[in-house]
């Protein structure tokens, strides 16, 4: 996981705290909570589809889970590539059936997160790092947003879905 963790760090500008959270969230609890209105997610795909700006130099694919199969798929470079967003869609759906939340999960991907801290691998201290996650735990682990310097600098646009469920992606 501290690979994983490592690379998005690298890769995305002005990761806060919240944007480790989330980036564990996932990897550990999948999309259940974005999929609780099929009808809503269809319409937010396709209309987030119609206002992306021009692909930048982002993967197209982004693991999340230590195996490799949980991952994001960057809606600039699959559009950009002929993505097909039924397909993405359908790949949504049967990964919100198929994915076990896991606050087990969460918790142990968070203290690799801490260990990173540690050894000055990221910017924030132990302190900051534990405050923030007892308050998510306190909440019973809700889903959070993108910071807002993350989401102005990376103009995240992408969904969290198991990759064998969308073969068009396998070997990016």
């Amino acid at each position: 996981m501290e690979n994983i963790v490592f690379d998005h760090y690298q890769r995305h500008k002005n990761m806060e705290v919240q944007d480790f959270y989330k980036l564990v969230y996932q990897a550990s609890m999948g999309v259940t909570h974005y999929i609780s209105s099929p009808e809503n997610a269809r319409k937010y795909l396709e209309w987030e589809i119609t206002i992306l700006d021009s692909a930048e130099n982002v993967q197209m694919v982004e693991p999340l889970s230590p195996d490799g199969k949980l991952v994001r798929v960057n809606l600039r470079p699959y559009v950009k590539h002929g993505g097909n967003v039924d397909n993405l869609f359908e790949a949504m759906m049967k990964s919100s059936e198929k994915i076990q939340p896991s606050t087990e999960n969460l918790e142990i991907y968070w203290q690799c997160i801490i260990n990173m801290a540690d050894k000055k691998l990221i910017p924030f201290d132990r302190k900051v790092l534990t405050d923030f996650f007892n308050e998510m735990k306190d909440m019973n682990f809700p889903a959070v947003h993108h910071s807002d310097g993350y989401a102005q600098l990376n103009r995240p646009a992408y969904r969290v879905i198991l990759k064998e469920f969308l073969p068009e992606i396998q070997g990016k």
